[in-house]
């Protein structure tokens, strides 16, 4: 007989009227950025879910996902959306380019990765950047899928990239609206404000969450 495998432990707290749980989740490593990478790589599993959930239901629109593309295979329908860049793979020259990129315009694509993880990427100037601002002010890059013959992919990455021109900087946020504008997008701020609301006050969860973590309230 198989040993069941064992339940997940929770946590579980009140917040906007509704009982909330939490999964507990352990890593075997120490360092102290550890329990971050952990929770970093169970959010973008939950991410890659609901896109896998979401694609039946798109027909022949677009998925585009807030932050790097999930790993869903060769549907070219998903698309990354990455905000900030954390470290930059362009050579000077290509980056010159990035660099002086106009509001509606984008960079050429290049080609990321190999085999069936390559992807195009290409950045977008969403809007003009203020005088006092960096150079990549902004900004975004985004992500489409390359695969192993990204040649027969190219002509339809280009139509991707030209309609992101067209598309996306009509949604960028204002610097009155969000503080990550103009990279964070209307939609997703929206959602964001939504998801709030149903969850409450953020600082009363938080005190909540220690509570019961201090009273060792983790159940099966």
């Amino acid at each position: 007989m198989v040993p069941a495998a064992p339940r997940p432990r929770c946590l579980g707290a009140y917040s906007g009227g509704q009982r909330l749980r939490y999964q507990v989740a352990a890593t075997a490593e120490t360092d102290k950025e550890a329990p971050v990478r952990l929770l970093q790589a169970k959010m973008r599993d939950a991410e890659r879910l609901l896109a896998a959930r979401l694609l039946p239901e798109l027909g022949a629109g677009l998925l585009l996902c807030d932050g790097p593309r999930p790993l869903l295979g060769a549907d070219r329908r998903v698309l990354g959306y990455i905000k900030t860049v954390h470290s930059q793979r362009l050579p000077r020259p290509a980056l010159d380019v990035v660099r002086a990129l106009q509001a509606g315009e984008r960079s050429p694509l290049y080609l990321v990765g190999s085999g069936e993880g390559a992807r195009f990427e290409w950045y977008l100037r969403l809007r003009d950047p203020g005088a006092w601002a960096h150079t990549l002010a902004g900004s975004v890059r985004l992500q489409a899928h390359a695969g192993p013959e990204p040649r027969q992919q190219l002509e339809w990455a280009r139509s991707v990239a030209d309609w992101s021109c067209t598309v996306l900087p009509r949604f960028a946020t204002r610097s009155y609206q969000d503080p990550r504008a103009p990279q964070q997008l209307l939609p997703v701020r929206a959602m964001e404000q939504t998801l709030r609301r149903r969850l409450g006050s953020a600082p009363l969860l938080r005190r909540r969450v220690v509570a019961a973590l201090t009273r060792g309230r983790v159940s099966p």
